[in-house]
């Protein structure tokens, strides 16, 4: 394994190395770790809960619903990711760099 597919590894360990997704949980490990990279990409000023939600719903926008048991699990993994994330970046908004882990596990306990 080389580093850098090791880092990935790390990043979002249900992914396949090839990129593809298996489950839903595989897309929204993938799509939260997108959310964050760009949050702390934005300027400390533009990070409000306006902007922040704008920026959850484009990257939310482009998950494929098909990988989701059925809508209503799709609705309610958004509601409840949504809320964590949301609470958990204006939790650190004026923060340069995060260093968590999203547990998306307890996602999973809640929406069968």
């Amino acid at each position: 394994m080389t580093m850098i597919s090791y880092a990935s590894f790390l990043e979002c360990p249900y992914r396949y190395f090839d990129g593809s997704y298996s489950c839903w949980k595989e897309a929204v490990q993938n799509t939260i770790n997108d959310i964050v990279k760009a949050f702390l990409k934005t300027p400390c000023s533009l990070r409000t809960n306006f902007e922040t939600l704008k920026l959850i719903s484009e990257y939310w926008s482009k998950l494929d619903q098909d990988l989701f048991d059925s809508d209503q699990h799709f609705i309610v993994t958004s509601a409840k990711v949504t809320d964590q994330l949301l609470c958990l970046l204006m939790s650190v908004k004026s923060e340069k760099e995060m260093i968590c882990k999203i547990d998306i596990s307890s996602i999973n306990e809640h929406t069968n």
